[in-house]
């Protein structure tokens, strides 16, 4: 596998990309495609908030063929993660895993990386139900936990579409304190409920 930058609209991996958010996610997690083409239009334009804004596609090393993606905001002391998705012919040999690592090495100067993932108990369905569990469980797997006590509605993304309650997940890339994993989380997410307890990571 190999990382490719999409950092224009005219790349020709850029409409298949879109394709796979489309189908990848539910869409009460998808932002509309103007918000990509607004912000591969701020790339080009040398915008200071899109140039930390990063849209790369994890392609196969023999074919070039579309593997997933990486989608993440650099935004030191946090690298937030927007989306990583791999394709589902793709799943369960360790591309997911690569993907990960490469979010990691890629989050130069921060203290962790944070992102949010749907909620089983709040999932619409039994298959929403068990895809977020296996969503949950892939990050866990990874290093990732849950902070269970915090409360957060994600904003709704799209027009047709309310805020729901995540998870919020993190993984420390130091040794750093409950006190500064919310402080960071304060820091990157809007719409959260601070426990009047000690923070419950799992």
């Amino acid at each position: 596998m190999f990382f490719r930058e999409i950092t224009n609209i005219e790349d020709p991996f850029f409409p298949a990309w879109l394709d796979a958010l489309e189908m990848g996610f539910p869409a009460f997690e998808r932002n509309l495609p103007s918000v990509f083409f607004d912000l591969l239009k701020g790339r080009e334009a040398n915008n200071p908030q899109s140039l930390r804004r990063h849209i790369v596609a994890a392609l196969d090393k023999e074919e070039g063929a579309l593997e997933g993606f990486i989608v993440y905001q650099l935004n030191p002391p946090v690298l937030y993660l927007w989306y990583l998705l791999v394709k589902p012919h793709f799943r369960c040999i360790g591309i997911g895993s690569q993907m990960f690592n490469e979010i990691v090495d890629r989050a130069v100067d921060c203290e962790a990386v944070l992102w949010e993932v749907e909620r089983p108990d709040v999932a619409v369905d039994l298959a929403g139900q068990l895809e977020a569990e296996r969503r949950v469980g892939f990050y866990r797997k990874l290093g990732g936990k849950v902070v269970e006590n915090v409360i957060y509605r994600q904003p709704s993304l799209r027009p047709d579409q309310p805020s729901r309650l995540m998870y919020i997940m993190f993984l420390p890339l130091m040794q750093i304190s409950d006190q500064r994993v919310m402080e960071l989380i304060e820091m990157t997410f809007d719409g959260i409920t601070i426990p009047d307890e000690p923070l419950r990571l799992t």
